[in-house]
C-alpha cells in the first residue's frame, strides 16, 4: 500500500506472479483474497486487479463461492476500472456458476431450489442490486454457500463493506425458507391420479417462481438465523443505512413459501 504508484504497480505486478507461479498454494489466494476486504484502497485494489487477472486469463483453481462474492463486493465500487474489471470476471465466472450450480443441485435432487441457469442481462447496463437480483433467481442453490461466505468475511470487512454486503445478499435471503421441526405441515388427503396431475403441473409452475412450500431445512434456518442474529448484536449500529432491518424483514416477511416461519 505505497503512496509511489511505480511501486504499487511493481507491488500488483509480483501478486500476480505469486499467484500464477503457485495455483496450488490455497493460503496464498486466500490472502490476496482477504486484503481484498480488509487492506486500505489502494491495497485492496491492486490485490483484486491481481486476482482479476490470474482468474481471467486462465482457467485458475479457486472457490467458485469466494469468488462470486468478491466480484459482487467490488461491482459496488466507485472506481470505473475497479467496476469494469468486477463486470469482465463476472461474465468469465458465469459460465463457471452454471456447472458449479448444476453439480450443488445433483447432490440435492429433491430440492425446490433450481434456477433457470439462463444468460444474464448485459452486465455494463445493470446496478449491483439488479446483478444480485438475477443471478439469485437463477441459482437459487448458491443462497446458502454465499451467504456463509458472506458471514465469514463481514466481520472483518470495514462497515461501508458491510453495508454493501447487506444490500446484495437481500435478494438471496428471499430464497430462504424458515423450518422447525416441531412445526407439522399442513396434512393431506388422499388424490385421484387427476388430482395428482394437476398438483404436479401446480408444483411445477411454483418452482419456476420459487414459490409455495420449499425445502428448507432446520440447520438452514439456524445457520441463517444465528449468522444474522451475531452480525445485528456485534455490527448493526456501525451500518449507516437500513440494510441489517431490511435483511431481517426479507426473512420473516418472505411470501414466496406458504410455510415460511414469522
Amino acid at each position: 500500500a505505497c503512496q509511489d504508484q511505480r511501486v504499487h504497480l511493481l507491488g500488483c505486478e509480483v501478486v500476480v506472479l505469486l499467484l500464477e507461479l503457485n495455483p496450488d498454494q490455497v493460503n496464498l489466494f486466500n490472502w490476496a483474497v482477504d486484503r481484498c476486504y480488509t487492506g486500505s484502497y489502494q491495497l485492496a485494489s491492486g490485490c483484486f486487479k491481481a486476482i482479476a487477472a490470474v482468474c481471467g486469463s486462465r482457467n485458475y483453481p479457486c472457490d467458485i463461492i469466494t469468488l462470486l462474492n468478491l466480484v459482487l463486493f467490488k461491482a459496488s465500487d466507485t472506481n470505473r476500472e475497479i467496476y469494469e474489471i468486477a463486470m469482465q470476471l463476472m461474465q468469465i465466472l458465469e459460465v463457471k456458476l452454471s456447472a458449479f450450480s448444476k453439480k450443488v443441485s445433483e447432490q440435492k435432487p429433491g430440492s425446490i431450489l433450481h434456477g433457470t441457469h439462463e444468460s444474464l442481462s448485459p452486465v455494463y447496463s445493470i446496478s449491483l442490486e439488479q446483478l444480485s437480483g438475477e443471478l439469485a433467481r437463477m441459482y437459487p442453490e448458491l443462497t446458502l454457500p454465499l451467504f456463509s461466505e458472506v458471514s465469514q468475511r463481514f466481520p472483518s470487512t470495514h462497515p461501508n463493506g458491510r453495508q454493501i454486503m447487506l444490500s446484495y445478499l437481500l435478494p438471496w435471503l428471499r430464497n430462504i425458507e424458515l423450518t422447525d421441526n416441531g412445526l407439522l405441515p399442513p396434512s393431506s388427503s388422499p388424490s385421484t391420479p387427476e388430482e395428482e396431475g394437476e398438483e404436479n403441473k401446480e408444483e411445477s409452475k411454483q418452482i419456476d417462481g420459487l414459490k409455495g412450500s420449499g425445502w428448507g431445512s432446520p440447520q438452514a434456518t439456524s445457520l441463517v438465523l444465528n449468522n444474522l442474529m451475531f452480525m445485528t448484536a456485534k455490527y448493526a449500529d456501525e451500518v449507516p443505512g437500513s440494510e441489517v432491518e431490511n435483511a431481517w424483514n426479507a426473512l420473516a416477511n418472505n411470501e414466496k413459501w406458504s410455510n415460511n416461519l414469522r
